[in-house]
């Protein structure tokens, strides 16, 4: 049980860093006027979420 909840917390934990990932590389490409259609693409991130950064 113990097991079962520490490994879907770290499952957890590298999802999130996963989704930081995707945003840090979006940062940069909007950093270099890459197209958004193009970072959408890239990264899955929505276009709301990407216009945030």
């Amino acid at each position: 049980m113990l097991a079962t909840a520490i490994k879907k917390k770290e499952q957890e934990w590298f999802k999130e860093g996963r989704i930081e990932e995707r945003r840090e590389t979006a940062r940069k490409m909007k950093q270099e006027h890459v197209p958004i259609d193009i970072i959408i693409r890239v990264t899955g991130l929505s276009r709301e979420e990407i216009e945030k950064l």
